[in-house]
């Protein structure tokens, strides 16, 4: 099972964020909410659409053989 947590964070330009898993993301950068680039953990893009829609608390479901990677117009897993 794999839990994320989501917090909300201050945009600081002089501390950009550091990649400390190089082998595992390929990048870690601040986006706009309403500029998310397609190239994302799916989790991670069902925590920041339920951020930007109000929620405080979701459940994003991953079922075996299901893709890691966020699907632009694919089906929603968070409930």
């Amino acid at each position: 099972a794999r839990m994320g947590w989501f917090f909300v964070a201050e945009d600081d330009p002089e501390r950009p964020p550091r990649n400390a898993e190089p082998e595992k993301c390929s990048e870690l950068d601040w986006f706009p909410l309403a500029a998310l680039p397609d190239d994302m953990v799916a989790y991670c893009r069902a925590g920041l659409d339920g951020y930007r829609a109000g929620e405080h608390f979701m459940i994003h479901w991953h079922r075996d053989g299901e893709p890691i990677a966020y699907v632009p117009g694919g089906a929603g897993r968070a409930v």
